[in-house]
């Protein structure tokens, strides 16, 4: 969540999963990592127009954060 804060897709994010399933909601709330071959990933960033490339690059600068 943080590294989608970093590039200012959070709120763009936040409502794709408010607009999905409850099981996306659930784990968008309580997930503590988030995985980058997840088919709730991949949904959520189709939802928002975010490409492999782009999601590879979100993950990469995910990485790089500390907390």
């Amino acid at each position: 969540k943080a590294a989608l804060l970093a590039v200012g897709l959070l709120d763009d994010v936040e409502a794709a999963v408010a607009a999905a399933d409850r099981l996306v909601k659930i784990a968008w709330a309580s997930a503590p990592t988030f995985e980058r071959t997840s088919p709730t990933i991949a949904a959520l960033a189709a939802a928002i127009g975010l490409e492999e490339p782009a999601l590879d690059d979100l993950f990469r600068t995910a990485a790089r954060i500390t907390v």
